[in-house]
């Protein structure tokens, strides 16, 4: 039989990490973070991470599990996500699956294969360009290799052509094969996807309050602290939002920065919403100032009507 996964997805700052580990509690399951930032150590504040309170009640996986200067990629979260599974599973408990990251979620649960290369790989180097008409022969390789996905990618979105000639030449395999999986949202567990959403000027709100509580609590001091002890740090994690904004701030108006911030991670949300929208297999959960226990209590409700689980 398949394995089962919950998935609880949303936006950020929505409030999915209170909501899941009090379903955890109720339905004896362990929680896997699906966010992309996560991962580092010592990206504690900025990335919203639960806390070692939190981490006592309920056992949370792929949290800390790399160091700020080392490259994380979604292969290498895919494979530890699906690993975590099978180890919660086998306790006969149940994997919670929990974040903001669309990307990550699908890796886990669809039947996707990623290249496993890092960013900045050899063969990503050898198509790096920024003339139009090298651009344009990158592309007309790709009509030569794959015609299915060049006439999919436009020329100009160098990323997207340069992605599939690598997953090509590394793996042997067409990337129009790929981006066929990639449509038919077909996921290798018996899983239940539940989605919590709010009005958008509430969540805005929410962000808001959110990044200006980061900010009490030390985000700064814990970015000054991270480029302190780090000579380099990832490419992955020198994106993440609070900590890219603030890396290398010792003068000016800080106001300006914390607005920055608040504008991107508004950016973000609705970038997750729209991606979360596509996938008809979620079920939406509509939010507004309830209380954590009322959430949990709903979602445990609308995945025992569905079969989900038998409490």
């Amino acid at each position: 039989m398949m394995e089962k996964v919950l998935a609880i997805v949303g936006p950020t700052a929505i409030g999915k990490t209170a909501v899941a580990i009090k379903i955890a509690k109720e339905l004896d399951g362990e929680i896997i973070s699906c966010d992309s930032m996560q991962v580092y150590r010592g990206m504690d504040i900025g990335t919203a991470k639960p806390s070692l309170r939190q981490r006592s009640e309920i056992r949370h996986h792929l949290v800390d599990v790399v160091d700020v200067n080392e490259e994380f990629n979604v292969s290498t979260y895919q494979k530890m996500a699906r690993d975590a599974i099978s180890e919660i599973s086998g306790k006969s408990k149940l994997p919670i699956l929990v974040g903001g990251s669309g990307l990550y979620m699908r890796a886990v649960l669809d039947d996707l294969q990623f290249a496993e290369g890092e960013l900045g790989s050899d063969i990503r180097k050898s198509y790096e360009t920024d003339n139009d008409e090298e651009k344009l022969e990158l592309w007309k390789s790709l009509m030569k290799r794959d015609p299915e996905s060049a006439n999919r990618i436009p020329y100009q979105n160098q990323r997207r052509v340069t992605r599939a000639l690598e997953v090509i030449e590394s793996s042997g395999e067409l990337y129009s094969k790929r981006l066929m999986n990639w449509e038919n949202r077909r996921s290798i567990y018996n899983t239940f996807l539940v989605g919590l959403r709010m009005k958008r000027e509430r969540l805005y709100e929410r962000i808001e309050e959110r990044v200006d509580e980061m900010i009490h609590m030390g985000l700064l001091d814990e970015v000054r602290k991270i480029s302190e002890e780090n000579d380099v740090i990832s490419v992955t994690a020198g994106q993440a939002l609070g900590y890219k904004e603030l890396i290398g701030f010792d003068s000016g108006d800080l106001g300006d920065v914390i607005n920055e911030i608040k504008k991107r991670t508004r950016h973000l949300a609705k970038r997750q919403m729209t991606w979360f929208r596509g996938d008809d297999r979620i079920n939406w959960i509509e939010i507004d100032e309830e209380e954590e226990e009322k959430i949990a209590s709903d979602i445990i409700d609308l995945v025992s009507r569905r079969g989900f689980i038998v409490r």
